[in-house]
C-alpha cells in the first residue's frame, strides 16, 4: 500500500509538473504567436503599399503560422484533455490535494495571464498608436508631395502655354508689322515713282515748250525779217517807179500801196492770232498736267 501511494504521488507529481510544463509551452507559444500575429501583421500593412507579390508571399507565410498555431493549440488542447482525465483520475484519488494544486494553478496561472495580457494590451495599444502616427505622418506627406508636384506641374503646363502663346502672338505681330511696313513701302515707292515721272514729265514738257517757244520766235524774228526786207525792197521798187511813173502810175501804185498795207495787217493779225493760240493751248496743257491723275 506504501509503495502504491508512493507510485501514485509520483505519478500525480509528474502530471503536475508536465501540466506546468505543457502550460508554460502554452503561454510561451500563445505569446509568440501573438507576437508573430502582430509582427506579421505589420510587415503585411507595409509590404501592402510597397508590393502586391510580396504581400501574397506574407499572407501565404502568415496562414502558415495561423495554420501551425491551430495544430499546436489544438495538440495542447488534446494534451490538456489528456492530463485533466489523467487529473480528473488523480483527484478521484487525491481530492483534496488535487483541488490544492488546481486551485494554487488556476490563481497562478490567472495572475500570470492577466499580467501578460495587460501587458500585451498596453504594448499593442502603443504599437497601434505609433503605426497609426507613422501612417498618418506618411499620408500627410504623401499628399503634400502630390500637392506639391500638381502646383509645380500646373505652373509649368501654365508657363507652356503662356510662352506658346506669347510666341505665336510675336510671329503674328512681326508679320503684322512686316506686312504692313511692306505695304507702306510699296505705297511710298509708288508715290515717289508716280510723282518723279510726273516732276519729268513736267521738265520735259516745260523743256520742249521753251524749246518751242524759242523756235516760234525766231521764226517770227525771220519771218519779220523777211517780211520787212521784201517790204523794204518793195517799197524801193515802188518808190522807184513811183519816182519814174508817178504820173503814170500813180493811182495804180497807191492801190498797190493798200493792198500791201492790207496783206501787211493780215499777216500781223494771223501771227497775233498764232501766238495767242499757242499761249491758250499751253495754258490748258499746264492745267491737265497739274491736274490730279
Amino acid at each position: 500500500k506504501e509503495t502504491s501511494k508512493q507510485l501514485e504521488a509520483v505519478r500525480l507529481l509528474q502530471t503536475c509538473l508536465r501540466t506546468r510544463k505543457e502550460a508554460n509551452q502554452f503561454t510561451t507559444l500563445k505569446n509568440a504567436a501573438l507576437v508573430l500575429q502582430t509582427r506579421c501583421r505589420g510587415v503585411l500593412a507595409r509590404k501592402q503599399f510597397e508590393r502586391e507579390k510580396a504581400a501574397l508571399v506574407l499572407q501565404t507565410r502568415f496562414r502558415m503560422v495561423q495554420q501551425r498555431s491551430r495544430f499546436l493549440e489544438q495538440k495542447n488542447a488534446a494534451i490538456k484533455i489528456q492530463s485533466l482525465a489523467r487529473g480528473l483520475s488523480a483527484r478521484r484519488q487525491f481530492s483534496e490535494a488535487v483541488q490544492k494544486i488546481v486551485a494554487i494553478q488556476s490563481l497562478a496561472r490567472m495572475h500570470l495571464q492577466r499580467s501578460s495580457y495587460a501587458t500585451l494590451r498596453v504594448a499593442a495599444i502603443k504599437i497601434q498608436q505609433r503605426w497609426r502616427q507613422i501612417l498618418a505622418q506618411r499620408y500627410a506627406a504623401e499628399i503634400a508631395a502630390a500637392t506639391k508636384i500638381q502646383a509645380t506641374w500646373r505652373a509649368f503646363a501654365q508657363r507652356k502655354r503662356f510662352l506658346a502663346a506669347k510666341n505665336a502672338a510675336k510671329i503674328v505681330e512681326s508679320f503684322w508689322i512686316g506686312k504692313q511696313q511692306r505695304e507702306e513701302f510699296l505705297r511710298q515707292r509708288n508715290s515717289a515713282i508716280k510723282i518723279q515721272s510726273i516732276a519729268r514729265m513736267l521738265q520735259q514738257r516745260n523743256e520742249y515748250q521753251a524749246d518751242k517757244n524759242k523756235i516760234v520766235l525766231v521764226q517770227s524774228i525771220a519771218r519779220m525779217h523777211l517780211q520787212r526786207k521784201a517790204y523794204r525792197s518793195e517799197m524801193s521798187k515802188v518808190v522807184l517807179v513811183q519816182s519814174v511813173l508817178r504820173g503814170f502810175l500813180g493811182r495804180q501804185a497807191a492801190a498797190k500801196q493798200a493792198e500791201y498795207v492790207a496783206l501787211i495787217q493780215k499777216a500781223w493779225r494771223s501771227n497775233k492770232m498764232q501766238q495767242r493760240l499757242q499761249s491758250l493751248t499751253e495754258g490748258i496743257t499746264e492745267v491737265r498736267s497739274a491736274a490730279p491723275v
